[in-house]
């Protein structure tokens, strides 16, 4: 960490066997992030990936040694929080060829936007706090561009005493 910038790295992999010991080949995955808290209010957040794989499906649902398969995931974020709001704006963008079996990864190949607004409230009439947000969030291929999925969730929540909470929200077909 230096000041209100902070830096890391992660290296892992992952070796695969058969039931006799020989290789199935392997995953292996490393990257950088860097985090930069800008003012009390709004941070910065970047992460880059790289990955080689050559432990690669044999199209059986089993694991075959192959040629290496490269792929990149990198992902930016911005983020505000004030007393009344938080704001999330981030892009996830993941090459055709990334795998992480280190991880998780949902899917390759594909471009993610998400944005959040939260607006917030707090000892108001009976309740302990009142948020109203929207969350929005669209996922396409990276090659072609198509909507994967595309969601809009307007909501709310709302805490109340004993630890009691509701959450409203709608999301349109």
């Amino acid at each position: 960490r230096f000041g209100s910038f902070s830096v890391g790295a992660l290296a892992g992999g992952r070796a695969y066997r058969d039931a006799e010991g020989a290789s199935l080949g392997d995953n292996l995955v490393g990257g950088a992030d860097a985090q930069w808290l800008v003012t009390d209010s709004w941070r910065l957040k970047a992460q880059v990936m790289g990955s080689k794989t050559s432990a690669l499906d044999d199209g059986a649902g089993s694991l075959r040694k192959g040629d290496a398969q490269r792929g990149a995931s990198a992902y930016a974020g911005v983020f505000g929080k004030t007393e009344r709001t938080e704001t999330d704006l981030s892009i996830l963008e993941i090459s055709q060829g990334y795998r992480n079996d280190v991880g998780f990864v949902a899917q390759a190949g594909t471009r993610r936007f998400v944005a959040k607004q939260n607006l917030q409230w707090f000892e108001l009439g009976p309740l302990n706090q009142f948020n109203a947000y929207l969350n929005t969030e669209r996922t396409e291929e990276r090659g072609s561009g198509v909507t994967v999925l595309q969601r809009w969730t307007p909501g709310v929540w709302m805490a109340g005493p004993r630890n009691s909470e509701l959450v409203v929200e709608w999301t349109p077909a």
